[in-house]
């Protein structure tokens, strides 16, 4: 539960330093060319101040929100921001107290919802203010890696002309290079936070120091702030002396009693009489004032709050932790104040410290519903990781094990979960290693596993989890009735402990059990129940089962489009919250790709998968991808890379049927017949067919279309092709309909069979309607939007006559890039509007740029009244180097691919508006600019070649028009010799001065002389 933002009717929130822009300091330089920096970054979206402790960026941000008119809101982070939704939160809070009306966050904040709901009601309330908000964030590097990627995700949902502000050190989870790369951010780095010498000379001369003693330093500490200003103020400037050693020689000044207790404060993130009081420190009455009178390095946070430098705390932490019971008897101190007061990160940290694990780890079990609910592995890992693994409790040490599976450090995962149950079983590690053995296909060890867990489980979370995992297993090994029994308990044990993420993981299972009974609509029923339920609380990594199998019986209904915007968009959620479920939900769209017959998409998006899922370690699905190219290429010439990804797959999972599941033996028994058929062993394809029908018909009580049309195919061969072979074929797909997708696949190879089964009558009317579908054209569907875009002149886009917004000027120019390159992939694309930054970050950059333009779509067509299913970008396919599809519901048009495409003057002079993309330095619009120019030259030549002799006048006319553009002697020529013919003496002559201007480097311009107008 997350608290209300305090925004309604008269609720006050409590005053808190953290919320406060800092106090100026009694020495303080001004850092005019920070602010200054800051302010030419004023249409950036991210300001990012980098750099180690001690450069100053909390001081250099606190002055330039001091001089802002507009209010600023500021944050200073701390370690319970880690969790996104704490973030969320006191973001909300802040943005309260700077007065923005956070209605929509009040109504949902105390509800159990998802992160992405959360970044939508948050967004809703700080779009809606009315004037632009500048946020400062202090400390990004207490920001865990899921409140970092949750943070770019609500900047993006951010309106333009609201930014924020981070000061944060090196190597911290948020990353601004999207936001710089595409022209929305701004970076501000050590380099640009060092004291330059007229910086060091102004210190100096307010520590009363000589400007020769100023340049030492500067030298000394090549402009480190806080090494500059400690040295001054000790006076130390004639030798480099680390920091630490300077500020012990400011502790020096101090009385002995304040200097003798300071240490007690190590634990402590800020410094006030109220906290040292609290934890029974025995400073005298006054000993803040002495400290800040002695020139300590504190950051004035206001309310008598001050923040210590974190060179003051590395030498007090080293004092303090001489005494080691001290050292302890405070942390256990502070983390028990940190636990009363609702801070749960801090609190364990500050019980590990104080030795006293076993409070740490209480309150870490109380973490862990919490992570399981939100799928927070990231989370979990960043909580439990850096304590050492001997302290873990059993419980912990194996939701570590299952966080690494789920966040792709499965050997890892592996490996803690087997060592945990070496030391002592419990329910988590058995579901861990149960999960890690389905993806590998080992299913002897994944039951194994499962029943091992069951016979410990006691909380109801992991009795429904296995049972769920039995279920699956149960199903995967034919024993379709008794999996149904499990799911069904699952499912009644979830709906009655009221865990939405466990019912519609158990749903998804039994309607997968129920399409396997053939119980279509049943299946039907619980997959739909289950995607309402994920899609409402926005729970991505719950919905890749529902999805994938959705997909599928929309495809048996002959809902194809469906189930491709089902896919695409799944595929969008994915690559934001949960990347790791992308390839999984590629492998289906390939599939539904193949039905729509769109072979060449399925075959590319299928490899793209199989790849990425090898690279998971995840065979099982990855063999689920493999069957959409395998077979394709295998008889459609490709052999020598069919046989090759056979290979990589069966290294993986063998051949022993006890160790795979029903599915995959039937796979690798039909693959091994076709490759034994390609190779003329019939009798051997013939025994392999067999295997799988017999396997196929004992499990699912139905032989697959692969199989008996390759059974057919060989009998008809040897002639001895009969209506049974064609019965068996109609089976198959009456009973599994979205199997279409295989048939349309191979169906060439195929056709004479299809052919053979039509002309002798075996259910004519069937193969009839199958091999029209299979070989009708592929009709897209038409498109429900048309796009203008604008680049000649000026750069605009337009839907329905209405200019609209679709982001910055590169996310713009990409777009236009990808429509006059179609065949482009996202390397080359981001490699050409973003040239000079290394391929990662142009990478990155043309992930944000799409983005971008999706959600600026999205708002604009909705503004008009436009319902739009799917982006205007789909999602890639692929991680390495994906392509960007553009959504076949928008037509999109651009004048400069209208130009390139027509030898039409006319049509060539009514759209050059002026240069491609005006205003863009990239190396590619460059040249495309120029290649425009030529190709509207000759456009104009060729066209008054053609009409000179019926209609000379506007011959002439174009010519002048072309002469202008080419700015060539040649062309001028020409505007000269038909000037002469048709008597034109002025214009002949204002030609021929044009042709001198140019030889003396001049530019001349004719059409004010002449034109049609």
């Amino acid at each position: 539960m997350l608290p209300p933002s305090g925004s309604l009717g008269q609720r006050r929130v409590r005053r808190n330093p953290r919320f406060g822009v800092p106090t100026a300091l009694p020495i303080e330089v001004d850092r005019r060319h920070i602010q200054d920096l800051i302010t030419r970054g004023m249409k950036a979206k991210v300001v990012l101040l980098v750099a180690p402790s001690g450069y100053g960026k909390t001081t250099a941000l606190a002055q330039w929100a001091r001089q802002q008119v507009l209010p600023v809101i500021w944050l200073r982070l701390n370690e319970e921001d880690r969790d996104p939704k704490t973030l969320f939160a006191d973001l909300a809070q802040a943005s309260a107290l700077a007065g923005v009306r956070m209605e929509t966050w009040d109504r949902v904040s105390l509800l159990d919802l998802s992160r992405e709901q959360l970044i939508t009601a948050l967004a809703t309330d700080l779009n809606a203010h009315d004037t632009d908000l500048t946020f400062i964030l202090d400390g990004g590097e207490h920001l865990g890696s899921d409140a970092a990627r949750a943070l770019t995700n609500l900047l993006i949902e951010l309106g333009e002309g609201h930014r924020i502000l981070i000061a944060q050190h090196e190597a911290s989870p948020f990353s601004a290079a999207p936001f710089v790369a595409r022209g929305e951010g701004l970076l501000i780095s050590a380099d640009d936070l060092a004291f330059t010498p007229e910086d060091t000379k102004a210190v100096a001369r307010q520590f009363g120091a000589q400007d020769r003693a100023s340049t030492a330093v500067q030298e000394q500490y090549q402009g480190w702030p806080a090494g500059v200003m400690l040295a001054l103020h000790t006076q130390q400037s004639s030798k480099l002396i680390p920091a630490t050693a300077l500020v012990q020689e400011v502790m020096n000044t101090l009385p002995q009693e304040v200097r003798r207790a300071l240490p007690h404060l190590a634990v402590l993130s800020t410094w006030s009489a109220e906290e040292a009081q609290n934890l029974s420190i025995p400073l005298p009455v006054g000993w803040l004032d002495a400290v800040l009178r002695a020139g300590l390095p504190l950051t004035p946070l206001g309310e008598g709050k001050f923040a210590p430098h974190d060179v003051v705390r590395e030498l007090l932490t080293a004092y303090l932790k001489q005494d080691l019971g001290l050292w302890r008897t405070l942390h256990l101190k502070v983390g028990q104040q940190a636990e009363a007061q609702g801070q749960p990160y801090s609190a364990v940290r500050h019980y590990v410290q104080a030795g006293r694990g076993d409070l740490a780890m209480r309150l870490a079990e109380e973490l862990v519903p919490r992570w399981y609910r939100a799928a927070d592995w990231l989370l979990a890992r960043e909580a439990l990781e850096p304590v050492p693994n001997s302290e873990l409790t059993a419980p912990l040490r194996s939701i570590l094990a299952l966080a690494l599976l789920e966040t792709g450090e499965a050997e890892r995962g592996r490996e803690l979960a087997q060592e945990q149950l070496r030391l002592f079983p419990t329910p988590t590690a058995h579901l861990t290693l149960s999960l890690d053995a389905y993806r590998t296909g080992n299913l002897p060890v994944m039951i194994q596993h499962i029943e091992a867990g069951l016979a410990l489980a006691t909380e109801q979370r992991d009795v429904i989890q296995l049972l769920r995992f039995k279920a699956a297993y149960l199903q995967g090994v034919s024993k379709i009735d008794e999996g149904l029994a499990v799911a069904d308990e699952a499912v009644r044990r979830a709906e009655a402990m009221g865990n939405v993420s466990l019912k519609i993981a158990t749903l998804s299972v039994r309607a997968y059990i129920f399409e396997h009974k053939q119980e279509r609509n049943l299946a039907l029923r619980d997959h739909e129940r289950a995607y309402q339920a994920g899609q409402q609380l926005g729970l991505t990594n719950r919905l890749m089962p529902i999805v994938d199998r959705l997909a599928l019986l929309y495809v048996g209904r002959d809902r194809a489009e469906e189930a491709v915007q089902l896919l695409e968009s799944f595929l969008i959620a994915c690559e934001r919250t949960y990347p790791i479920g992308v390839p999984s939900a590629q492998r289906r769209l390939a599939q539904v790709r193949h039905a729509q017959g769109r072979t060449n998409d399925g075959v590319r998006i299928a490899k793209q998968a199989f790849d990425e899922l090898l690279r998971q370690e995840n065979p099982i699905s990855a063999s689920d991808a493999f069957v959409y190219f395998f077979y394709s290429e295998l008889l459609l010439g490709k052999k020598p890379e069919a046989v090759l990804a056979f290979n990589r797959l069966q290294v993986l999972l063998g051949e022993e049927k006890s160790k795979l599941s029903t599915i995959s033996w039937i796979r690798n028994r039909e693959a091994n017949a076709y490759l034994s058929y390609t190779d003329g062993h019939l009798k051997d394809a013939l025994r392999y067919l067999d295997e799988s029908a017999n396997e196929n018909l004992r499990a699912y009580n139905a032989s697959t279309v692969l199989t008996e049309l390759l059974r057919s195919e060989i009998m008809r061969l040897q002639g001895q092709l009969s209506r049974s072979n064609a019965d068996a074929v109609a089976e198959a797909l009456q009973k599994r309909p979205e199997d279409v997708a295989e048939v349309r696949m191979v169906h060439p190879y195929f056709q004479p069979l299809l052919q053979e089964f039509i002309k002798q009558g075996w259910s004519a009317s069937v193969f009839s309607d199958l091999l029209d579908r299979c070989l009708r054209p592929v009709v897209s569907a038409a498109p429900q939007i048309h796009l203008e875009l604008t680049t000649l002149g000026r750069v605009k886009a337009t839907v329905k006559g209405q200019e609209i917004r679709l982001g910055h000027v590169s996310a713009i120019e990409a777009l236009v890039y990808r429509v006059l390159h179609p065949t482009a992939r996202q390397d080359q694309l981001a490699d050409e509007v973003w040239r000079g930054a290394d391929l990662k970050r142009a990478r990155q950059s043309g992930h944000t740029a799409r983005s971008t333009l999706n959600t600026s779509f999205r708002e604009a067509v909705k503004s008009l009244g436009i319902l739009l299913a799917t982006d205007l970008i789909l999602p890639s396919q692929g991680r390495r180097n994906p392509e960007w599809v553009l959504n076949s519901a928008v037509q999109i048009t651009c004048d400069a691919l209208t130009i390139v495409e027509s030898r039409d003057p006319h049509e060539v002079l009514r759209l050059y508006g002026g240069p491609f993309l005006p205003d863009s330095v990239s190396e590619w619009a460059g040249h495309y600019r120029e290649m425009l120019h030529k190709h509207v030259v000759q456009v104009l030549h060729e066209g008054a070649a053609l009409i000179e002799s019926q209609n000379p006048q506007t011959a002439l006319a174009w010519l002048v028009k072309a002469a202008d553009l080419a700015q060539t002697p040649e062309a001028f020529e020409r505007v000269v010799l038909l000037s002469c013919q048709m008597g034109e003496s002025a214009l002949m002559q204002a030609a021929e001065q044009a042709i001198h201007s140019l030889e003396a480097g001049e530019v001349a311009f004719l059409s004010r002389l002449y034109s049609l107008n």
